[in-house]
């Protein structure tokens, strides 16, 4: 069952494209700025971290449009980044390069460009761009049907994302788990995982989020043959691809509608699903989807018996796998032309195919594969709880520390009124005694003043005594002094008798 193969190279990448671009420099290209703006900006040379951002929302916009334009504007890009030492620049840029040779199904050299991104981004602690390789590394070892590997980078991607708190990358990083669990086998895991990624991009309303959960939720259902709750999932993703535009998982939403209606005996319906999901696939240059695509059409045609239609399409999707070393595809592939040929009496054929079938469903299925995986799920969930401990640990500290500052605070509180009360007895008592001092040096004046007062109402007295006495003297005086006078001086009788003789005469 080919069609289930649900978020490979073009879904995954993209969403993960969208999730570090996005966040990362905001770009101008989402602001509506028109490419003549950002050209304009890109020949103003003016040398700084703006116009590499720039640089890089260009190579984006030709990246599909047209090619030799998108990797000039990238390596301008990277050029600039060193000359101005603009190491997150250089991060995106490494990024950026791994993304272009992935396109041309160059997937060691890819790999190569995102491990040289990761080292850096891990030098100089830049967490989005940490996220991002991680993620993308993964994306290659999950390609290659490294999955231990894969696991690893997924799991490391979303410790970063939670520290973050990026639900949005957490939701992500579920999601590529789960892809790894559905090439297990382990759909049940799958499933849980999944619905733990629909549960974060439906509280942050990530749309194309939405639209792979479901893909994904379906899928880990249809191979479980529980095909009643497999479709709906199907065609809600469908349904909201359609409403936003995703043309990479409309393409699988069909592809997996059409297998229900393979499953169901109905290959004319689930042809026209798989053109469908063929022509999306074409449209976007999704060489992954496409071959899914010729695989499922392989498969319908060879159970309408139409055998050379089915080999034609079959062979198809094996030359377009080899190019892009999908082993998943190829895996498939080789089991649907082993049916094939067993349908038609070529059992030599058959042979042969089946052999190559075991071969890469053995490369990619083993337990060993599946113990490392468990092991890092495991190291993660340590990792999580000893996080967990160790912030409850942390903020356990925080607490008795808060206490005992509080408590500290308190005694400092308590010591600080002893001392300011201390403060001021000492100022009242020295207030105090000052104004005892001065009370006694103003009673000393008053004593001083009333004994001179004293002394100089003596004095008055003194000299009132002494004034008396004179006075007592002068009266005296003038008495003596009258006395002599009248003794000397007539009386007032004798004159008026002399007067009154006087004027007789």
């Amino acid at each position: 069952m080919k069609n289930d193969i649900c978020k490979m190279k073009s879904s995954i990448k993209y969403v993960l494209f969208a999730l570090f671009f996005y966040t990362s420099f905001q770009p101008l290209i989402a602001q509506d700025a028109t490419v003549d703006s950002l050209i304009n900006i890109v020949k103003a040379n003016k040398g700084d971290t703006l116009q590499v951002n720039v640089m890089h929302d260009l190579f984006l916009y030709y990246e599909f449009e047209d090619r030799a334009k998108a990797e000039k504007y990238l390596t301008d890009a990277m050029a600039l980044s060193k000359k101005i030492n603009f190491e997150r620049g250089m991060v995106t840029g490494f990024i950026y390069t791994g993304y272009f040779l992935e396109d041309e199904s160059k997937n060691q050299d890819a790999l190569g460009f995102y491990e040289k991104g990761l080292a850096l981004a891990l030098k100089i602690d830049y967490k989005k761009g940490i996220a991002s390789c991680y993620n993308n590394i993964g994306n290659i070892n999950l390609r290659l049907g490294q999955y231990p590997i894969a696991t690893k980078n997924y799991f490391a991607a979303m410790k970063v994302y939670q520290q973050a708190g990026n639900k949005k990358g957490m939701a992500d990083a579920y999601g590529n788990i789960g892809i790894v669990y559905f090439y297990l086998n382990d759909f049940k895991a799958g499933l849980k995982t999944n619905v733990a990624a629909l549960k974060l991009y439906l509280e942050i309303n990530d749309k194309k989020g939405i639209a792979d959960a479901y893909q994904h939720i379906g899928n880990s259902f249809a191979k479980q043959n529980n095909y009643a709750a497999a479709l709906p999932n199907f065609l809600m993703s469908l349904k909201i691809s359609e409403e936003i535009d995703y043309k990479a998982t409309n393409a699988y939403a069909h592809s997996n509608i059409g297998l229900i209606y393979q499953l169901r005996g109905d290959y004319e319906r689930a042809l026209e699903n798989y053109d469908l999901a063929l022509k999306i696939n074409e449209s976007i240059g999704n060489k992954q989807g496409i071959a899914v695509s010729y695989g499922n059409k392989g498969e319908a045609y060879t159970g309408q018996k139409n055998f050379t239609k089915a080999r034609e399409f079959l062979t198809k999707a094996i030359l377009l796998a080899d190019t892009t070393g999908d082993k998943e595809v190829l895996k498939n592939a080789f089991i649907a032309l082993t049916q094939l040929d067993s349908a038609t009496g070529n059992y030599k054929g058959a042979f042969e195919n089946h052999k190559r079938y075991i071969l890469h469903r053995d490369s990619l299925s083993n337990e060993e594969s599946r113990n490392q995986i468990v092991q890092s799920q495991m190291t993660y969930e340590f990792e999580k709880k000893e996080a967990i401990a160790q912030a409850e640990h942390k903020k356990e500290l925080e607490n008795q520390e808060a206490i005992a500052g509080e408590k500290n605070r308190k005694q400092k509180l308590i010591i600080g009124f002893v001392v300011v009360g201390f403060i001021l007895v000492l100022v009242f008592a020295a207030f105090v005694s000052r104004s005892l001092r001065i009370t006694k040096k103003q009673k000393d004046v008053i004593e001083m003043q009333k004994l001179f007062v004293e002394q100089q109402k003596t004095e008055v007295e003194m000299q009132k005594g002494i004034v008396e006495e004179k006075q007592l003297q002068i009266i005296d005086s003038i008495k003596y002094a009258r006395r002599i006078q009248q003794s000397l001086l007539p009386t007032e009788k004798y004159i008026e008798k002399n007067i009154n003789r006087l004027k007789k005469k």
